[in-house]
């Protein structure tokens, strides 16, 4: 057994963090001024930057340059608008990992492990963890499509779309049903990757337009709770 390395002080203040965001104690939209979390956590503003540079791999917080840092939140309009340019982008992904399987360059073994990590997951219903494993799927996938560049864009464009689905879904009892079918459609993408790019491309869209019609489902929930307020 690997002795278990501790935490560094930025991992500690990035999951002070997010749960904060997580609990609802910082809401979707609100500013994070690493000058304040610096004061209130006794640390230098460097460590909490470079926390937040890690929650917004998370897709948890979205960095606007010149303007500041916020807690992620997205209106239907931009969630629509995301999903249109994830399902363009993630799908050349899809046809540049066929080709690379073909030629034998990639396996999919890691990300059939991961789909298991979702299965186990949402079976427990732990939606922290089968977030997690859900964008470290999807980081692989890029990965394994052998273009950095393509990998960097949708880490910058798509992952603030995760980020919102999480944010939402924390804020409403937990539906198992919800986590199993966002893993069946991970199982799906994998089986497709071995058949055809075309059979591919159709199941990531598929699988963008599911995840969409989940955070679509979220927002007019969470605009209803208020109403009723």
């Amino acid at each position: 057994m690997h002795p278990l390395l501790k935490p560094t002080l930025t991992q500690q203040i990035s999951d002070l963090i997010k749960d904060q965001i997580l609990s609802g104690t910082l809401s979707p939209g609100e500013r994070l001024v690493e000058y304040l979390i610096a004061k209130h956590y006794g640390v230098g503003q460097n460590v909490v930057r470079e926390a937040l540079i890690e929650l917004s791999h998370l897709g948890l917080v979205r960095r606007e340059t010149n303007k500041g840092t916020y807690v992620t939140k997205l209106t239907l309009e931009e969630a629509q608008k995301i999903a249109d340019v994830r399902g363009a982008m993630e799908g050349l992904a899809i046809e540049l990992v066929c080709k690379r399987l073909r030629k034998k360059e990639v396996d999919l073994g890691m990300l059939r492990q991961i789909v298991a990590d979702m299965r186990s997951a949402a079976t427990a219903c732990d939606r922290q963890a089968f977030y997690e494993h859900d964008i470290r799927f999807h980081k692989t996938l890029w990965q394994m499509s052998g273009n950095e560049y393509l990998g960097q864009l949708l880490e910058q464009v798509v992952t603030p779309l995760f980020g919102s689905f999480i944010l939402l879904f924390f804020r409403t009892d937990g539906a198992k049903k919800t986590l199993l079918e966002g893993a069946d459609a991970h199982r799906i993408l994998v089986d497709a990757l071995e058949k055809s790019p075309a059979i591919a491309r159709r199941a990531i869209l598929d699988m963008v337009n599911l995840s969409l019609q989940h955070n679509k489902g979220l927002l007019k929930e969470q605009a209803k709770s208020k109403a009723a307020r």
